[in-house]
């Protein structure tokens, strides 16, 4: 899955973290869990298993965000897509094995 290239609103992050990609992917899957890593993030539920069309209820600063799980490929690839105030967001994380540990990419739109 791709974020929209058209958007306004853009944002891409990547960073390597010295740990498995397993190990990676089981924290960002860990979605109940997202606030304990994740300082912008009030609470996030996942309602049923991490699977696409699983809905996610979060709240991140002063929006409530019911988003959708769009892609699960374990341990590579994580996206959900949601809307809040008006707006649509795509969000995709991506894991590759990268000098024994993992690069993580983060992109937003």
């Amino acid at each position: 899955m791709n974020i929209d290239g058209d958007a306004p609103v853009q944002v891409r992050a990547e960073t390597t973290i010295d740990a498995p990609p397993e190990v990676v992917w089981d924290i960002l899957a860990a979605v109940d869990r997202w606030s304990t890593w994740n300082p912008e993030v009030a609470r996030a539920h996942l309602d049923g298993p991490l699977s696409p069309g699983a809905s996610i209820r979060w709240k991140a600063g002063r929006a409530s965000i019911t988003s959708s799980v769009a892609t699960v490929v374990r341990p590579s690839e994580l996206a959900w897509t949601g809307r809040t105030l008006g707006l649509h967001a795509v969000h995709v994380w991506r894991l590759d094995a990268h000098e024994g540990g993992t690069r993580i990419r983060s992109e937003e739109s």
